[in-house]
C-alpha cells in the first residue's frame, strides 16, 4: 500500500480487523496472509493512511479478497 501527501505530510499506515492468520507490516506498508484450509469464503480488509498535517486527511479503501476451496490431491 503507498499513499503520497502534496504537502509532504508524514504518513501513517494501519489497517482494520484482519483475517485469522493476517498480519500488516505498517513500517514498510505490506500485508501477509496464507489462509488455512478451510477458509475459503470473502474477506473484506480496510486499509488506512492518514497524514499528520492541519488539516489532517485520510483515505481508507477497502479490498475484497476471494479465497477459493483447494482442490484435494487425487
Amino acid at each position: 500500500m503507498t499513499a503520497t501527501d502534496p504537502d509532504g505530510d508524514v504518513i501513517s499506515y494501519s489497517t482494520g480487523e484482519l483475517p485469522a492468520g493476517a498480519g500488516f507490516d505498517s513500517a514498510v506498508q505490506r500485508f501477509s496472509w496464507t489462509p488455512r484450509k478451510g477458509r475459503a469464503g470473502i474477506y473484506v480488509v480496510t486499509f488506512h493512511a492518514k497524514d499528520a498535517g492541519a488539516p489532517s486527511c485520510q483515505g481508507q479503501p477497502e479490498v475484497a479478497i476471494t479465497v477459493g476451496s483447494a482442490a484435494s490431491p487425487v
